[in-house]
């Protein structure tokens, strides 16, 4: 019972540290991603959505590869002879054969299709080109740097996170800065830093855990057991991330090819939204992911589903608070937010946030999935899943000619994959999955999405379409989503564990006002 106590208190610690961090991140990105459209203008934000789109699509190769180093080091962490540090070497020698095989998969296939098969005006090949290399530079950085990130997550240090992720954040202001008084192609500048800032990343992370974890050291580990092991992991986890990365960059560059980079631009802007708005509530995922892993490698398997549960409602949940307001007021967000933009933005924004809301589902779901160690089949049946929005995405648009409806596709095929892993946790862990998700899930989040976007939508017909107007709706959709969830959405025990929170928070306020 107190274990139980101090696992929901440094929980409960360590989503609050990475909650403040996202609320300061949500603040830059929204400023900076008005500044970077409006600097850039339509067309090299169209062109850096699809070329440097690279960089956010190998984002969750590198997020994947995270999770593999992540999973194995909190396992070897919660043994008692455990050896961290061999984990760590083969870790960091796997990712870095990785990134060599990436970097001639993208200065041959990568490069040749960039120049003959992307809807690019002529007079921008040049700086497309320049943006295409230092993509290719931030990603092999990213993929370098993942095993560090997955050491700081395994031993649970959220706050060092935090202070990580503002770095990039500031980092990003000045960008913003150095774009205006650069006197350089605008466009090759804004990607030639962004690089920079993901080097220098690198190199705190890389210092920031050799000198705080003994096992955070690069050496030739000789264990053709483990290396087989972890790059069968590695491997199965990185085929269905290239699955994933590959239907949603291919969804791009079909809008590219249907319709030029004004789409791309578009896409670029709703895939901000996503990305602002998945920070939100990522955070508590990450502060939940160590739990999760921990518990079942205790052999504690009802507990870890559980947790798992908890992650995917109070992700869903906590997104929908955000939720509400945008999607009824989309129009007036984005002029007050980004002034220029295309018209197609709206419609794509909406449909992203709701793909984000379901994406959510699946994370602590898939943390579990890793922690089985399992991944054949979840990767073969998920990657199978994923590669097939692409063909099928290319034939609603050649018969509908409605862009919008390559994210419906997103939405079908992700609903899809969270049924197959729930199925697929049936077999391996021998609970019933599928079943309590419906109901200890997904039916009440059903019930209060319902409820709280009706409310919502009665409300934005009443108020004026200002800022005063969105000011009230905000806080007044917040505040009934809120008590809705709370009521309706959670259960007793959930409840418990929102009160405890909050009361502590509350007699520490006292306890230092009294000091």
């Amino acid at each position: 019972m107190i274990e139980s106590r101090s696992d929901s208190k440094r929980l409960a610690k360590n989503t609050l540290l990475l909650y403040a961090r996202t609320l300061i991140m949500m603040f830059i990105g929204f400023f900076t991603s008005r500044v970077v459209l409006n600097t850039l203008g339509v067309e090299n934000y169209g062109i850096n959505n699809v070329v440097g789109g690279f960089i956010a699509m190998f984002s969750i190769v590198s997020g994947t590869l995270t999770s593999t180093t992540q999973r194995y080091l909190t396992c070897e962490i919660g043994k008692e002879n455990g050896n961290p540090k061999k984990l760590f070497g083969i870790a960091m020698n796997i990712h870095i054969l990785l990134a060599i095989l990436l970097l001639l998969l993208f200065e041959t296939i990568g490069v040749y299709f960039l120049n003959h098969g992307l809807n690019i005006p002529n007079d921008r090949m040049f700086a497309a080109n320049w943006v295409f290399q230092f993509a290719i530079l931030s990603t092999l950085i990213g993929i370098v740097n993942s095993p560090y990130i997955g050491t700081i997550i395994a031993h649970e240090k959220m706050g060092t996170f935090a202070y990580f992720s503002l770095y990039d954040c500031i980092a990003k202001l000045l960008i913003v800065y150095l774009l205006y008084v650069t006197p350089y192609d605008r466009l090759i500048t804004y990607s030639f830093f962004y690089f920079f800032v993901g080097l220098l990343s690198t190199i705190m992370y890389n210092y920031y855990c050799r000198r705080t974890f003994t096992e955070a050291r690069f050496s030739i580990v000789k264990d053709k057991r483990l290396y087989k092991e972890m790059f069968s992991f590695a491997g199965m986890n990185f085929i269905g991330a290239f699955a994933s990365l590959l239907s949603m960059q291919g969804t791009g560059i079909l809008l590219n090819v249907f319709y030029g980079v004004t789409l791309n631009a578009a896409q670029g802007i709703a895939t901000q939204v996503q990305g602002l708005s998945t920070k939100f509530v990522g955070d508590f995922a990450t502060a939940l992911k160590p739990q999760i892993t921990k518990e079942y490698a205790c052999g504690n398997h009802i507990k870890s589903k559980k947790l798992a549960f908890k992650g995917s409602k109070f992700s869903f949940f906590l997104t929908l608070i955000l939720a509400c307001p945008i999607l009824v007021r989309t129009p007036y967000i984005l002029d007050f937010w980004l002034k220029i933009y295309p018209p197609e933005a709206i419609q794509f924004t909406r449909l992203m946030v709701v793909y984000t809301m379901i994406v959510l589902l699946s994370d602590s779901l898939v943390t579990i999935i890793l922690a089985t160690g399992n991944l054949t089949s979840t990767t073969w049946w998920i990657g199978g899943t994923r590669l097939m929005i692409l063909p099928v995405s290319y034939i609603v648009l050649k018969i509908s000619n409605q862009p919008y409806l390559v994210i419906v596709v997103q939405i079908f095929f992700e609903l899809l994959s969270l049924y197959i892993r729930l199925k697929i946790l049936n077999i391996i862990t021998n609970l019933n999955f599928v079943s309590s998700f419906i109901k200890e899930v997904f039916s009440p989040l059903l019930l209060v999405s319902a409820i709280c976007l009706s409310f919502t939508y009665v409300i934005h017909l009443i108020v004026s379409n200002n800022f005063l107007g969105l000011l009230i709706l905000f806080v007044t959709s917040v505040s009934i989503t809120s008590i809705v969830i709370y009521f309706l959405g959670l259960s007793k025990l959930e409840r418990e564990f929102v009160n405890g929170i909050v009361v502590k928070k509350i007699n520490k306020f006292r306890y230092v006002r009294g000091n």
